[in-house]
């Protein structure tokens, strides 16, 4: 049974920047979307983007995981595409109208968009 509370597409940002000094100030984001569909299926991908006086990068967003999801009680499953059965990846909570997970990344805390 999924949580109809958690379904939607939330992004995780967090953000790295350099002390300045004689390189120079430089900046990176690295953005996480999660897709959480009403059908089962998930989709998570990254973006990182990045710059400084001279330079610039993005990393174009790449797909990470794609397959089905399923919640029970306060954790999160899924089923990555082409395998067999479900494994807990986590576990989350709403708080406000952000989605916060626990898992091995660390608690991380997304916000609904779109």
């Amino acid at each position: 049974m999924n949580d109809e509370a958690i379904i939607g597409v939330w992004v995780n940002e967090q953000q790295t920047n350099s002390p300045g000094g004689a390189g120079g100030f430089a900046s990176f984001s690295t953005v996480m979307i999660m897709e959480l569909n009403a059908d089962g299926t998930v989709r998570q991908m990254t973006q990182g983007v990045g710059g400084g006086a001279d330079w610039s990068s993005d990393s174009g967003r790449r797909i990470d995981f794609e397959g089905q999801w399923k919640a029970d009680g306060q954790t999160l499953f899924v089923m990555g595409m082409g395998l067999p059965e479900f494994r807990a990846v986590g576990t989350y909570r709403l708080v406000d109208s952000y989605l916060v997970t626990q898992s091995d990344m660390g608690r991380l805390i997304w916000q609904r968009r779109g």
